[in-house]
């Protein structure tokens, strides 16, 4: 997993540099300006390396981390969860008014995954009476790379300024994993068949949620 987040963080940084630095020296873009960005939203705290190239268009690499704690339930269980946020991505700017205001659209690789644990005592699953019960397991998105649109401001005339993102992540399906969490004393173990009748309870809840909020607020420092 560190491995993984190393290279998600490190791409989208390598690939603005080297755009950056091909436009400089080939004259493209004659008023290039850089800043960073510090924020916070649905991909966790957030750190937003920017390159604007003109009036009209620029690059970010918004890199976030972050945890989230909440419960849920199916029809019979509550499950404790804790959803990893994070990841790193591209998006590419246009500002249609030569101003702050940007309409943008890229893609996130994402490492968000959902650990989740339910225990209940005399409880009846799928037509079996157990005493007690402890699951855990992990909620995954099948899409690890999600495309995004955003409408956002940044102003790139102030040295710091508000910087604002509003959009949509289209997440995809998810997958559940789930298997007896104990075989302690007077723990009783569910049912493989009830186990992945619980997987499907979970994905059905999840996969409600195949279009996501994606938003940001924080403040732009212009180099």
């Amino acid at each position: 997993m560190l491995k993984t987040l190393s290279i998600l963080t490190l791409a989208p940084l390598a690939l603005l540099a080297s755009v950056g630095s091909v436009a400089a020296q080939d004259g493209l873009f004659e008023d290039i300006t850089v800043g960073v960005a510090v924020g916070a939203g649905t991909m966790g705290a957030v750190i937003e390396p920017q390159v604007r190239f003109n009036e009209y268009f620029g690059i970010r690499a918004p890199i976030g981390f972050g945890q989230y704690d909440f419960e849920f339930s199916d029809s019979e269980l509550t499950y404790d969860s804790s959803l990893t946020l994070g990841g790193a991505g591209v998006l590419a700017d246009f500002f249609p008014l030569q101003g702050g205001l940007r309409l943008s659209g890229g893609v996130i690789a994402t490492n968000e995954e959902i650990d989740v644990t339910a225990r209940a005592d005399d409880i009846v699953l799928d037509g079996i009476t157990y005493g007690t019960v402890e699951i855990d397991g992990k909620v995954s998105p099948d899409q690890p790379i999600q495309p995004v649109v955003a409408l956002g401001y940044s102003s790139n005339t102030s040295i710091i300024s508000l910087d604002v993102d509003v959009g949509l992540r289209f997440s995809g399906s998810w997958t559940a994993t789930l298997d007896n969490a104990s075989t302690g004393v007077g723990v009783d173990q569910v049912s493989d068949e009830t186990l992945r009748n619980e997987e499907r309870a979970i994905e059905d809840e999840f996969n409600r949620y195949q279009v996501t909020p994606f938003i940001k607020i924080g403040g732009r420092l212009r180099f």
